[in-house]
């Protein structure tokens, strides 16, 4: 396996399984594709903590507002239009 491998991540993870499966002493220590993903994104989030509340709170607020002017906008050009 090189970095320049472009193959799909379970692809990769297949075959290594494969490997390791036909050993009797490292198939039961080799995970399952679902503990390796969840390990996965779980070090991702460590990684890239959330927003705090506030912030999450003054982002949902603006796009809530965005989205009551369109509908806005949007009921006044029927209306325009009729």
């Amino acid at each position: 396996m090189v970095a320049w491998d472009l193959r799909l991540v379970l692809e990769i993870y297949d075959e290594l399984a494969s490997n390791a499966s036909t050993s009797l002493a490292t198939a039961a220590h080799f995970p399952t594709w679902e503990q390796a993903r969840n390990t996965m994104y779980y070090s991702c989030s460590k990684r890239y903590p959330r927003l705090p509340f506030s912030r999450l709170f003054v982002v949902d607020l603006i796009y809530c507002l965005l989205l009551l002017i369109l509908i806005y906008c949007w009921l006044l050009l029927i209306f325009i239009a009729c």
